[in-house]
């Protein structure tokens, strides 16, 4: 009895044994244990027990519901079950099956066992809560409270039984269970339990388990409110405990917003007869907060639930009245006289909201403009949204995960230039100081497109744009506060350039607010000195500019003090020029003025001066940088007072008294000589360019004061007992104060200009006594050579021994006997230091860098040790006893045993070593190179190190004093060895080649003279060279090559951006320096000076701002190209030269064109492809210099070239400008070209090329030639007009129609072609005919090449290394502008131009367009405003008008199906057997809303060609199972029910869809693919509807005549609808 099918036969015979078959039932599932039962057989008992108990009296009924609560309910939820991994899903469906059905017992038989079971479950629910009180979300919602409203009078009447039924259940079984009987009972059977049931789930909306909080919120609330009376205190209890807990974590977000959703209908009275809503929502200003939040949340579900509650209150808005006795919230406004207006701000923000989250441009660049049109503009209009909904919009943009859709969207954003709607958003504080600064800190954004154009429209636009929203403030507090916080929050970003373009805005500011204060400027130092990425020298010093601009512009000076000034300006004005004319100082010295008056400046100053001179109070040595930090902040003010000499000299009248006092041994004020030195070290650093202001005159310093300072340097830095040398930062400055009196030179090398007071007698004095004292230190420093502080001792004294060597080497006194001696040499050599201190101690004095300090002192004391050595052999005529040489050798045999430290110290001293004078043996100097290169392939992985040694090697290696030498330079010699080297390191590390390249070209270009003729003697010596120049030319030709063709595919945007930031600041003094001559010459001021095409030659930033691009090597020695120049009588050799290279290159293409070689491609882009291009670029450069005796040759090269297989079109083109050049210049040769027109078999792309060729070269043809070169062109091109291949047709007829018209404006061609039917009649026939036209203006029309181009307008720099590669398709890396050449070397004096202003017209680089963008002006608002309501926008159609009838669950993105409204039309394709078929329907009935989709087997879902074409759309339309065979059956029962039959058939008499009318309950029959509709189920069918055809073909496919037939029933409910 247990099989299914047994009962379902006794039911159907109707025999009158039922309680003995549900007996037999339960034996059957009893006999087993849980895990084991038959669920169909459970379902049987269920289903029976509900039908015996409709039907059976009470006393029957209570004994079946007994059976089932003790037999299934018991044993289902007893303890004793066991569950494993393979039973536990089992056990759980059969569990939710008992639980449905014991709350569907519940419902139906609430007074005998419902009532009592109810109870009990709602007193374990509130035991349950009572438990768990004191969890997180219970405490912070006050639980405890509202559990207190529970009547629990209620629980005494529990009962035993309903007790020991639920026992074993747990909490999320029993909401279950509550779940089912709440859908199931009727209103009224639980009235007087609402009220506790609706307590005790609202407290367990706080519940840490998250399953039971969702079953509560998400489903069992909705049930109770569908099912009980509507109570408004109910309503106001859910929404309050719901805004508690969204604003409390965001992870209960999703389920309060769901239970809102959930609960819309009921909140709002939507189903009610009286539609007034009990709780309107419309004006609960806190359900707009919680909705705003949701729909910026990163959660989807938060987002969904949200978009999906504000479109439910604005359709509600839009077809309900207002209620006249609320107010509207200020977040929310429907004014329903209006509502046409609000109606389109809420549909332009939907379609905003859902639009800025694509991911692709061309979707999300249509409704931008939509995005202006709802910024609130601040002038009141009534139906403005408030810009928080403006700022949701902007957040979910930003959080778009497509880079390039946020750049547009923030770019369109920053591009925003009304005033009004600027004030709007700049006064959303929160949204622009956490949101908006956020997303700018972005580096991709900033990128900088092409090579060489070094400007980023981005940044551009954000500098304009800060600007623009800080002078659309009105409101002074406002704009104070926007300024301020904008400072602040600048250190915050990440990366460096915006924070440069937006400094930019603020100092480029209209007028002043002064309103910045200590924090301000302590952001200003912030960026400056910390800022993690303001570390390269260009970025840090524009923004000091701008900075200095910015404080100049905002600074209060009550809110700061002096010293904050001080400090400020000593951090700004360190690296900029601030000699007495730049701009830095006369502006600095302006607002100086301007900021304090000279009472004030003096007494602010004097009292500065006293407190760093103060004594201090702390024991410890203070460390000599916070020193030079307080000497350089009060040196940053004392400069721009210096014109006061009176004022300057009383203000310095302390420190002078202080430098009297410094003495060897009785000076007692701790660190004061520190101190005071270092503040006139800084003075006088400072003022060294100052005209007439002698500091050391002003402080009275005299000679006695200067030797005591450098007696008091030197016994500080041989004081064995001075722990202070363990800084050697302390000696280093000590030294510098030393060198500076003796040498008369500052730390950076820069030259004194004021007098010190010593006389060459006292200095000679001097270096010789302390030369003589410091050997016998020497003997002191190895007795005592076990103590740490003499470690430090002895580097001080090679470093004073250097000292000694340097002053005698510059003041030339020749008295030091280091001839004979030597022992400063051997001392250098052999000294050494001992790490005695602990591994911890040592790393606190950093000992690497102490190491580094000994190597660098060695070898700056040898050098200079040297050059004395040498000068004071030539002036006493007496020979070395140490040779360069010697030292050369002992340097090559350091190398082999150096680390990377030693080495850099190394080949920083052999860089000058091998400039001196000395013979230098091939064997010796390639032995120190490998030497040298050993440590480069040892390091080659050591990131800190390797960069400074590669640089340090090519310094020594490419130095002048070798790159004369023929001997170095032989192909086998040295220095092509490392050459070759460094290119191949140069493929794995970027900025080796880049850096050996700039050497070279520096080189090259510098034109230094070896050799200068005389009477004596005309021709240099045999294996010299004249100049640096013919370097290259004799030795270097190959390698010249391959830099020109160098590059490999890299390139980063972070150093693009580098070198943008160094033209903007290049651009910044240019522009001042253009303003000072505008006023010096006095021009009219309405003259523009165009400072954009003026750039400065700014070679001397190329060792930084260009030695990480592989481009610049390219750039550089195309240059020297072009600096080559035509021959004179005296010189021959540039042009003999550049022929030799254009033979060497041609030749060296065609080579590898051949069979594997490495321009053997035709894949474009490639690296292969790529060196042809930079080939070829390089040799039009020099196309000038073919002469009448090798044309030929070069002609009939290229000729050869173009006509191979392999020749792509984009080189093709340069071929095609060079045969143009070479034959304008010498037209005896076009007959060449002409008569390879003749060859009718050659080559398609052959032949086009030569048509573009001999097209464009007619009109700068000598007069006397062209007559004669028409006449025959016209001849040569006539047989290809008619051509049967169409691209060379269509080049004949454009080629032949350009030159009709070149030669009808020239006066010996027009009267004959007047008198030339034929000429005339093609010509007119290929102007006029329809296809000609059509393909000309497709083809030819369209491309600059075959319409614009002009070779002698056109031809230039930037066309060959730009324009071309553009049109040609190169990549974007490829393409080097012009301004790129221009940075290097703004002028060649070259025969082929960098621009011509056909290039300008026609392509203007992005450097020309966007460097200073200007604002929109009226015409170009008026063409976006015309675009907003007419540019088509494509998006995806989201269903909310169906999800808002629906009773749908957003987080899962599912819809109850059975409440969903469908139209009724019901699509057969039982007869359809295809699956891309049935796909195609299922997804079109889905979309139309079809009743359902009825197919022959519902397998065809798993169908992988049905998924891919259904998309998901089988999951939303209802699908059913009907076979053929049972499609009659089918049909009658829907007949039966009211619909009406209808085919897809062409019969007798079938009805034209045009003309049919559908019912609104229609089932849709469609044929079989090939057959159609078979007949006896035509015979069934009401209508048979065929569809208009006006072609050829019988029919359609199944799946379009039914989405035809689909389409129009669904538009004809629309209408009647």
């Amino acid at each position: 009895m247990s099989d299914i099918s047994i009962f379902n036969s006794i039911v159907k015979t109707g025999e009158n044994n039922s309680l003995i078959i549900l007996d037999d039932l339960y034996s059957a599932l009893l006999r087993d244990s849980i895990e084991q039962w038959n669920i169909e057989t459970l379902k049987s008992i269920e289903n029976l027990t509900k039908t015996l108990c409709f039907n059976e009296n009470s006393n029957v009924k209570q004994t079946i519901l007994n059976n089932f609560l003790n037999k299934i309910v018991s044993s289902t939820f007893s303890r004793n079950v066991r569950i494993n991994k393979k039973t536990k899903q089992h056990v759980h469906d059969i569990r939710i099956e008992v639980t449905n059905s014991l709350g569907y017992f519940m419902a139906q038989n609430f007074n005998e066992f419902g009532e009592s079971l109810l109870i009990t479950i709602l007193k374990k629910l509130y035991d349950n809560l009572n438990n768990d009180l004191l969890s997180e979300y219970h405490k912070k919602f006050s639980t405890s409270e509202l559990i207190k409203e529970v009547d629990i009078n209620l629980f005494e009447k529990i009962s035993q039984e309903a007790n020991e039924i639920i026992k074993n259940i747990n909490c999320l079984t029993i909401l279950n269970i509550l779940k089912s009987f709440i859908e199931c009972t009727e209103n009224k059977n639980y009235t007087q339990y609402q009220n506790i049931i609706l307590i005790i789930l609202v407290c367990y909306f706080s519940d840490m388990n998250n399953s039971i909080r969702q079953l509560v919120m998400r489903n069992i609330t909705p049930a109770f409110f569908n099912n009980c009376i509507k109570n408004k205190s109910w309503l106001e209890l859910i929404f309050n405990k719901v805004y508690d807990m969204f604003n409390y974590s965001r992870d209960l977000r999703p389920d309060s917003l769901s239970i809102i959703a959930k609960l819309f209908n009921n909140f709002m009275s939507v189903e009610e007869v009286d539609s007034t809503p009990l709780y309107d929502l419309r004006y609960e200003n806190r359900l707009f907060e919680i909705i705003q939040t949701g729909l910026i949340e990163i959660d989807s579900i938060s987002r969904k639930f949200s978009v999906y509650l504000l479109k439910r209150i604005v359709d509600y808005s839009e077809n309900h009245d207002e209620n006249p006795n609320l107010e509207w919230p200020p977040l929310y406004n429907f004014n329903k006289n209006i509502s046409k207006e609000f109606s389109a701000c809420w549909t332009n923000f939907f379609l905003l909201y859902d639009m800025v989250q694509e991911t692709y441009v061309h979707l999300v660049d249509p409704i931008l403009p939509k995005f202006l049109d709802i910024i609130p503009t601040g002038k009141n209009e009534s139906y403005e949204l408030d810009i928080s909904w403006i700022l949701i919009i902007l957040k979910r943009g930003f959080q778009n995960d497509a880079i390039a859709v946020r750049k547009r969207f923030i770019r369109y954003l920053i591009d925003i230039d009304d005033p009004d709607r600027l004030r709007i958003l700049g006064s959303q504080f929160t949204f622009f100081f956490d949101s908006f600064l956020k997303v700018l800190d972005t580096a991709s954004f900033y990128s900088v497109p092409g090579l060489g154009s070094f400007v980023s429209p981005f940044g551009e636009a954000l500098f304009l744009f800060t600007k623009r929203i800080i002078e659309s403030f009105d409101d002074i507090g406002k704009k104070t506060y926007f300024l301020c916080e904008l400072m602040k929050k600048l250190p915050s970003l990440g990366f460096s350039i915006p924070i440069i373009f937006i400094m930019q805005g603020l100092g480029n500011v209209k007028d002043n607010c002064y309103c910045w204060g200590s924090e301000e400027l302590a952001s200003i130092r912030n960026i400056i000195e910390f800022h993690k990425n303001f570390h390269k020298t260009s970025s840090r010093k524009i923004i000091r500019k701008y900075s200095l601009l910015s404080i100049i512009k905002y600074l209060k000076k009550e809110y700061i003090t002096f010293s904050e000034i001080t400090i400020t300006l000593s951090v700004i004005l360190e690296g900029l020029n601030l000699s007495e004319n730049s701009e830095e100082y006369q502006k600095v010295e302006k607002w100086i003025k301007n900021f304090y008056n000279e009472k004030e400046l003096k007494n602010n100053l004097n009292q500065s001066l006293n407190e760093y001179l103060a004594l201090s109070n702390i024991d410890e040595e203070i460390p000599l940088e916070i020193y030079s930090k307080d000497s350089k902040a009060i040196c940053s003010i004392l400069k721009f007072v210096s014109k006061n000499k009176d004022m300057f000299k009383t203000i310095l009248q302390p420190l002078s008294y202080q430098l009297s006092k410094i003495y060897i041994n009785s000076y007692v004020e701790k660190s004061l000589p520190e101190k005071s030195m270092e503040l006139l070290y800084y003075l006088l650093k400072d003022n060294n360019n100052t005209n007439n202001l002698d500091i050391l005159n002003i402080l009275d310093i005299n000679e006695s004061t200067i030797q005591n300072i450098i007696n008091y340097c030197y016994s500080r830095l041989i004081d064995f007992n001075n722990d202070v040398l363990m800084n050697i930062d302390y000696s280093k400055k000590l030294l510098s104060y030393i060198t500076l009196f003796l040498c008369n030179v500052f730390d950076n090398n820069e030259q004194a200009r004021f007098t010190i007071p010593l006389s060459l007698n006292t200095i000679e004095s001097i270096i010789n006594e302390k030369f003589n004292e410091l050997k016998s230190v020497k003997e002191v420093a190895k007795s005592n050579n076990d103590k740490l502080n003499t470690q430090f001792v002895k580097i001080n004294i090679i470093q004073l021994y250097r000292v000694i060597c340097q002053s005698a080497y510059l003041n030339e006194i020749f008295t030091l006997d280091l001839v004979t001696d030597n022992f400063i040499y051997e001392l250098c050599k052999n000294v050494q230091i001992k790490k005695i201190t602990s591994t911890y101690e040592a790393r606190r004095l950093n000992w690497g860098n102490i190491i580094d300090y000994l190597c660098n002192s060695r070898w700056e004391c040898i050098e200079y040790m040297l050059k004395y050595s040498i000068k004071k052999s030539e002036k006493e005529n007496t020979e070395l006893s140490i040779t360069p040489k010697e030292i050369f050798g002992y340097c090559t045999e350091e190398l082999e045993n150096a680390t990377y430290r030693s080495a850099i110290s190394i080949f920083e001293f052999l860089k000058d070593l091998v400039d001196m004078e000395w013979k230098k043996s091939v064997e010796l100097i390639d032995k120190c190179f490998e030497n040298g290169y050993k440590i480069i392939e040892e390091n080659i992985s050591n990131s800190k190190w390797f960069t400074p040694l590669i640089n340090k090697y090519i310094d020594f290696v490419f130095q002048p004093g070798l790159l004369k030498l023929q001997q170095l330079n032989e192909e086998d010699g040295p220095i092509k060895k490392v050459f070759s080297r460094i290119i191949s390191l140069g493929n794995v590390k970027i900025g080796i080649v880049n850096y050996m390249s700039t050497k070279l070209f520096e080189y090259w270009t510098s034109n230094t003279i070896y050799f200068k003729k005389t009477f004596k003697q005309r021709v240099p010596p045999p294996y010299s060279l004249k100049n640096s120049k013919e370097h290259c030319q004799k030795y270097f030709m190959k390698q010249l090559v391959e830099l020109l063709i160098y590059g490999p595919l890299r390139e980063k945007d972070d150093q693009k951006l580098d070198s943008a930031i160094a033209l903007k600041l290049k651009l910044e003094d240019k522009e001042f320096d253009n303003k000072k001559e505008i006023k010096n010459e006095n021009e009219n001021e309405n003259e523009e000076v165009d400072s954009i095409n003026e750039i400065d030659d700014i070679k001397e930033t190329a060792e930084w701002n260009f030695s990480l691009k592989d481009y610049v090597v390219r750039v550089q020695h195309n240059i020297v190209l072009l600096k080559l120049q035509k021959s004179t009588i005296d010189n021959r050799n540039d042009e003999l030269f550049a022929q030799k290279l254009l033979n060497y290159m041609i030749d060296l293409y065609i080579e590898n064109t051949k069979p594997h070689g490495e321009f053997y491609t035709q894949y474009i882009n490639t690296p292969q492809h790529r060196k042809q291009i930079r080939l070829w670029s390089s040799i039009c450069l020099l196309l000038h210099f073919i002469d009448i005796y090798t044309a030929e040759s070069f002609i009939n090269k290229i000729i050869e070239l173009i006509s191979n297989d392999n020749c792509m079109l984009s080189t093709r083109f340069y071929m095609e400008i060079a045969l143009m050049k070479i034959l304008i210049k010498f037209p005896k040769f076009i007959d060449i070209i002409l008569n390879q027109l003749e060859n009718f078999n050659q080559k398609a792309h052959a032949i086009s090329s030569y048509i573009t060729v001999v097209m464009n070269i007619g009109k700068y043809l000598p007069g006397e030639n062209q007559f004669d070169f028409f006449s025959k062109l016209f001849l040569k091109l006539t047989p290809w007009i008619s051509s049967n291949h169409f691209t060379i047709r269509l080049f004949a007829q454009w080629a032949f129609c350009q030159s009709y018209i070149t030669c009808s404006t020239l006066s010996q061609f027009s009267n004959y072609l007047r008198h030339s039917q034929w000429h005339t009649a093609i010509y007119r026939f290929i102007i006029n005919n329809n296809e000609c036209k059509r393909f000309r203006e497709k083809i030819f029309e369209s491309s600059y090449y075959f319409s614009k181009f002009d070779i002698n307008e056109d031809f230039s720099v930037d066309f060959l290394f730009r324009i071309l590669p553009t049109i040609s398709g190169i990549a974007e890396n490829e393409r080097i502008s012009a301004h790129a050449f221009e940075k290097i070397m703004d002028n060649p004096y070259s025969i082929v131009p960098y621009r011509t202003p056909k290039n300008i017209k026609y392509h203007p680089s992005i450097y020309d367009v966007s460097y200073k963008p200007t604002e929109s002006s009226e015409d170009n608002k008026n063409v976006k405003e015309s675009l907003i309501d007419s540019t088509p926008i494509q998006k995806k159609i989201i269903p909310w008008e169906i999800m808002m009838q629906t009773d749908i669950d957003l987080s899962r993105e599912t819809i109850i199906g059975e409440k969903k409204s469908r139209n009724s039309l019901i699509v057969i394709a039982s007869l359809v057997s295809k699956a891309p078929n049935l796909g195609g329907l299922c997804r079109t009935c889905e979309i139309f809303n079809a009743e359902a989709l009825v197919v022959s087997s519902l397998k065809i879902k798993q169908d992988e060609v049905f998924k891919s074409l259904a998309v998901t759309s089988d999951k939303w339309v209802p699908m059913i199972e009907v076979t053929e065979s049972d499609l009659p059956q089918f049909l009658n029962e829907k007949k039966k029910q009211g619909y009406a039959l209808l085919g897809v058939e062409q019969t007798n008499d079938s009805v034209n869809l045009n003309k049919f009318h559908f019912p609104e309950k229609s089932v849709l029959l469609l044929g079989k693919e090939k057959e159609g509709i078979p007949v006896p189920l035509l015979q069934l069918l009401d209508t048979c509807i065929e569809i208009p055809q006006f072609g050829t073909i019988r029919s359609l496919n199944v799946h379009v005549s039914g989405a035809l037939m689909i389409w129009e029933y669904t538009k004809q409910m629309i209408k009647e609808n």
